[in-house]
C-alpha cells in the first residue's frame, strides 16, 4: 500500500476505501468504490481519525466515507490498525461546510 505522506510502501500494509453501510462492533462494513463490500475488524488499539482531530470508534456512523489501513485477518476481513473518517463532499466536490477558493 503507497504510504499517505509519500515516500513509498507502508510495510505489510493492507487497507480499503468506502462508505460505511453497516456497524456492528466490532465490524464495520463498508462498500467500496468497485461495488465489493469489505469486512473491517476495529479493537481497542485501532486509531480513528476525524480531519485531523482525535475521534472514537463510535464517531463512525453509516454513510460516512472512511479510509482503512490494517492488515489481513484470518477470515478475509481487515483488522484495522487506522480510521479515518471523511468529510462529507459537496456535489462539486468541496468538503461541506467549507467555500471553495475561487481562482483567476
Amino acid at each position: 500500500m503507497m504510504n499517505p505522506r509519500g515516500g513509498g510502501y507502508i510495510p505489510g500494509g493492507h487497507g480499503a476505501l468506502g462508505s460505511v453501510i453497516k456497524i456492528d462492533l466490532p465490524q464495520i462494513i463498508i462498500a467500496g468504490n468497485d461495488g465489493v463490500e469489505k469486512v473491517i475488524t476495529a479493537n481497542d488499539s485501532t486509531i480513528v481519525r476525524k480531519l485531523r482531530g482525535e475521534a472514537k470508534l463510535s464517531d463512525v456512523t453509516p454513510k460516512d466515507t472512511i479510509i482503512v489501513i490494517g492488515k489481513p485477518g484470518d477470515k478475509g476481513e481487515i483488522e484495522a490498525r487506522l480510521i479515518r473518517i471523511m468529510p462529507a463532499m459537496s456535489a462539486s466536490g468541496s468538503p461541506l461546510g467549507t467555500s471553495t477558493p475561487r481562482f483567476r
